[in-house]
């Protein structure tokens, strides 16, 4: 069962794409100033894309004028899941508590409840399910583990949660 602070925060985050305050669009020093911790970053051979991983979360950016400029970011829920280390980090870090797994149903109650109009349209990934909601300034995809995936999570528990921004981002 999800707990209240924490279904509020997952239906803020796909409604809004907003994480800690930031989202796609948000500069880079947003993004370190908002989600403290420890992190990799990786730029790929290009030089057009760096992935922030803080482990819990990804984010991802691309070069706009003088600076890196979020495009998306992805909430790695299953990587808490059998981590109580990370789900500590997690909770630090952004303040909320989230329960060891999210069950799509639990959620999809919480989302409907918000977005009475809206129903996602559902995607087969082959071992995912994914339900997409597309908004005017933000889309967000909840993946829903299709598989089963011992010890951690279980068929129908939520993997992740995408958010990328509707449109190219302005610095």
């Amino acid at each position: 069962m999800v707990g209240t602070a924490a279904a509020t925060f997952l239906v803020r985050l796909v409604t809004t794409g907003r994480l800690c305050g930031v989202g796609p669009g948000s500069s880079l020093g947003e993004a370190g100033a908002a989600v403290r911790g420890p992190f990799v970053d990786d730029v790929d051979t290009s030089g057009q894309c760096l992935r922030r991983d803080h482990g819990f979360v990804e984010f991802s950016f691309n070069p706009e004028g003088a600076g890196w400029v979020m495009s998306g970011m992805t909430l790695q829920l299953h990587r808490l899941a059998g981590n109580p280390g990370l789900a500590r980090r997690f909770r630090d870090a952004v303040g909320v508590a989230l329960p060891r797994t999210v069950p799509w149903p639990d959620l999809r109650a919480s989302l409907s409840a918000e977005r009475a109009a809206e129903s996602p349209a559902v995607v087969d990934q082959g071992g995912f399910i994914e339900q997409r909601y597309r908004g005017p300034d933000v889309h967000a995809s909840v993946l829903v583990n299709d598989d089963d995936h011992p010890p951690a999570l279980r068929r129908g528990d939520v993997w992740s949660v995408d958010v990328w921004a509707a449109r190219k981002t302005q610095a």
